[in-house]
């Protein structure tokens, strides 16, 4: 018997070398629902170093979720904070929108999803240039 896949994911992941986690939520005025702290290559940690801070919004469903409906309501959640957006762009921040997509022969929606319109205007308006993709057949 084969597991069930996993969820997918849709992801607004803000990265930056200088703000922490913990000033990125202060600047953009939302709790994140994941973050992660730098390590320094010199702090005792059983971590990876690693220089980047993150600070991240999250959708997600189940295996057979609809992906454009994950997208529309992370747009929904992120709207609001477009100017704040824009404003760590231009501080050096990098903006990512992620989708993490799992599919399996017995997904009856498909591999396919669809970037609107609208989403594509707002991707525009608030700066974020990249868009990445992970995909995994099971």
């Amino acid at each position: 018997m084969t597991a069930e896949p996993s969820t997918r994911r849709a992801y607004l992941t803000v990265v930056s070398t200088h703000h922490t986690p913990w000033d990125l939520e202060q600047r953009l005025g939302v709790a994140p629902d994941a973050a992660t702290h730098a390590v320094a290559p010199d702090e005792p940690s059983r971590r990876r170093h690693r220089d980047e801070n993150t600070w991240e919004l999250h959708e997600e469903g189940a295996s057979d979720a609809d992906i454009t409906d994950l997208l529309e309501s992370l747009h929904a959640r992120a709207a609001s904070l477009t100017p704040k957006l824009r404003a760590l762009k231009d501080e050096g921040c990098t903006i990512v929108l992620r989708l993490s997509l799992r599919f399996s022969p017995a997904d009856v929606s498909g591999a396919g999803f669809a970037i609107t319109r609208p989403l594509i205007e707002w991707l525009d308006e608030a700066r974020i240039e990249f868009v990445d993709v992970d995909q995994y057949i099971f």
